[in-house]
């Protein structure tokens, strides 16, 4: 049954394709033009939900068949891992064609609200929680507002998103039947580590390969003993993916007297508590290649 569908959609966009390229020598006709419009209209919407279901697939599939992890369901989009594993996590996606930055906001606090258990969904206690946000529009200005594409230099990309990330996280109202509900939940919040009693933190990655406990988790041990003794430190983890890229403005060329800039592919914030105050910093950032 699965097959028999997987080929049906494929013959949809098939369709599709078809007839606009049959169509495009008269597009200048209104009718044609009108037809392709319809045609590009319903591939934007295909497009869309295809979107966030390859970010799960993606997701699945790494976990699953690259790293040979437990997967299973219930808990959000992807949970990844036993309970008791250091990399257990439950993952939140969101996925974006449009250039708005407010609805992408508006889909972090969906995730966080989600990760609290308010719609249903309900983390293990053990989990790392992720929210991952994929932001397929280049023109979209997030996590500025309109019209700062382009304007800002990396510290002041990581400062802005940090503000937004805070503010987000910090500004909850809990799901109900008729109001939807979005931010961290104080009960989701309170199971963070408290990292001022945590000793010194580490990313796995950071501790000799031979000690690694095979993750990308973060951990953390007391001073005295030794790295691979590290115990998992629950956190929530904001991942935001540019795939079409982010400008981040660089130097002023003196001779052309323009800027010059890299492209921004994804950024990775961590969100920790220190007693009861939120703290986020950045774990990692990565640019395309020139």
């Amino acid at each position: 049954m699965g097959r028999e569908q997987l080929e049906y959609i494929e013959n949809i966009v098939a369709k599709l394709k078809d007839a606009r390229q049959e169509l495009e020598p008269s597009i200048h006709l209104d009718v044609d033009r009108h037809f392709v419009a319809k045609i590009d209209e319903w591939t934007q919407k295909i497009l869309g939900i295809c979107n966030g279901y390859d970010a799960e697939f993606t997701q699945m599939y790494k976990h699953r068949v690259l790293k040979g992890r437990y997967i299973g369901d219930t808990t959000g989009d992807v949970t990844v891992g036993e309970p008791d594993e250091l990399h257990a996590k439950t993952i939140q996606l969101k996925s974006t064609i449009q250039d708005s930055a407010s609805v992408v906001s508006n889909m972090i606090k969906v995730a966080l609200n989600q990760l609290s258990g308010d719609r249903g969904e309900h983390p293990r206690a053990n989990d790392l929680l992720v929210v991952d946000m994929i932001i397929q529009n280049p023109d979209n200005t997030w996590p500025g507002d309109s019209g700062t594409l382009g304007t800002y230099g990396w510290t002041d990309f990581e400062k802005q998103a940090i503000t937004k990330i805070k503010e987000l996280c910090e500004n909850y109202r809990k799901h109900t039947s008729k109001v939807n509900g979005y931010g961290l939940s104080p009960s989701a919040r309170n199971r963070l580590t408290d990292i001022s009693n945590s000793g010194q933190l580490y990313n796995v990655r950071d501790i000799p390969l031979l000690q690694r406990p095979g993750s990308t988790q973060i951990v953390a041990h007391q001073h005295g003993h030794h790295p691979s003794d590290a115990a998992k430190v629950k956190h929530l983890t904001i991942k935001i993916r540019y795939p079409r890229g982010y400008p981040i403005r660089g130097s002023l060329n003196l001779v052309t007297q323009n800027y010059t800039f890299r492209w921004l592919q994804s950024v990775v914030f961590n969100v920790f508590r220190v007693g009861n105050e939120l703290v986020i910093a950045t774990d990692k950032h990565r640019f395309y290649l020139a």
